[in-house]
């Protein structure tokens, strides 16, 4: 087995291969005691997008690599894909859909209406990942597509493009293609400060905290919001970003979140804030989110 096909392995079916029962699901995010040791509580988070995991206990996460490290009590990394191949034998290594889903993202969508936000279980959705259901009705569609005479909904995410970030509980894609996303506080003119978001749940995870007035987390001036929609897409976001005298980076707590605010930062080092102190232990702020509704 290589490191490769080890983390193509999803996290959830390898956890009960090991006999590591799921305990609740919160949208996207999978609840578990802890494998490392007897608890009570389930302090042990799989995110299913992402496929990694998290630990409250210790402050740990990351793929099933960083998994194997803790189980197995090993950095040698031949020693953890041979414990992972032994019970992962009967785990298919390629991503399942559920059977009334196929995976859409390689497949031209056609028959394409943009409408309000308000499928039942799209809304269920985005309450299950703690996000408040007007904020997401002002700034998500719903969008109606067909596949190969199949048809199919999501949350959708306009960008700057005309494209879309299409989301439901089975599928996370886009239309059109990738771009950032602009959002202006003051209509028809810019702030003077703009927070910047890796994705769009992160946003609307945001408006919701701004919304609850949850000390600690918003700015308290006004300000314009960057998402973009993949941190791949940061190079896309200087243009619009060097205009601002200030600029909030709420990023991921992880390697490519950290590598792209130091970027923002080395770009403009008078102007850049590294916000994601805010919200640790936690990934992101939808993590933060959902992890304060359960």
């Amino acid at each position: 087995m290589t490191i490769e096909e080890a983390k193509s392995i999803d996290l959830r079916e390898f956890l009960s291969a090991i006999d590591c029962k799921e305990v609740k699901t919160r949208g996207c995010n999978h609840w578990y005691r802890s494998p490392f040791r007897d608890e009570h509580d389930a302090s042990f988070k799989v995110n299913a997008e992402r496929n990694e995991w998290f630990d409250f206990g210790i402050d740990k996460g990351g793929n099933i690599i960083e998994l194997g490290k803790m189980l197995y009590n090993t950095s040698y990394i031949p020693e953890i894909l041979r414990h992972i191949a032994t019970h992962a034998t009967q785990i298919p290594h390629k991503k399942k859909y559920p059977s009334n889903q196929t995976p859409v993202e390689d497949t031209r969508k056609s028959n394409i209406q943009l409408l309000p936000l308000s499928h039942p279980a799209l809304l269920y959705y985005v309450k299950g990942r703690g996000v408040n259901i007007e904020v997401a009705k002002m700034y998500c569609k719903e969008v109606h597509y067909q596949v190969r005479g199949r048809s199919y909904y999501g949350i959708a995410f306009l960008n700057r493009s005309g494209g879309m970030e299409i989301r439901n509980p089975f599928f996370k894609g886009c239309e059109g293609g990738k771009d950032i996303s602009i959002v202006h506080s003051i209509q028809d003119n810019a702030a003077n400060q703009c927070s910047i978001f890796e994705g769009f749940f992160n946003f609307l995870s945001y408006m919701t905290f701004k919304r609850q007035g949850t000390n600690g987390i918003c700015i308290s001036d006004e300000c314009d919001y960057i998402i973009l929609n993949s941190v791949n897409n940061i190079g896309k976001s200087f243009s619009f970003a060097e205009q601002y005298e200030c600029i909030h980076c709420y990023l991921d707590n992880d390697n490519a979140g950290h590598k792209a605010t130091e970027t923002l930062i080395g770009l403009y080092p008078d102007k850049a804030i590294d916000e994601s102190y805010r919200y640790q232990p936690h990934n992101d702020l939808n993590d933060m989110l959902i992890f304060n509704k359960i």
